[in-house]
């Protein structure tokens, strides 16, 4: 994997490794190359969160307001619905997610 070198993100995976690519990758392509960086690991990853956010989203549209349901999961510490056994980080990576999830059912 090819590390971002000469910065504050040195340890920050770049994504792509060039020398990995198969010789032909460049053929037919935009960019020069269809590698989409991703580990099995990364894709089971993938998987795993979107098997959890389909679960999550039917369950908050089955509420009468899906939009209040989600805030009192994860911001109203006195609702019956709050997440107290996840750490405050976890809380509002799963707020802003189910709360994106909610926005785009309500654009459709």
């Amino acid at each position: 994997m090819v590390m971002v070198s000469n910065s504050d993100y040195s340890k920050i995976p770049a994504g792509r490794d060039f020398n990995n690519l198969p010789a032909d990758s460049g053929t037919g392509t935009t960019v020069g190359y269809l590698y989409d960086g991703l580990t099995e690991e990364d894709r089971f990853v993938q998987k795993v969160l979107r098997e959890h956010y389909d679960k999550m989203y039917r369950e908050n549209m089955s509420h009468s307001d899906p939009m209040a349901y989600v805030r009192s999961k994860y911001c109203d510490v006195t609702s019956p619905n709050f997440c107290s056994y996840m750490t405050a980080d976890q809380r509002s990576i799963a707020y802003r997610t189910e709360k994106e999830c909610c926005r785009q059912e309500e654009n459709l």
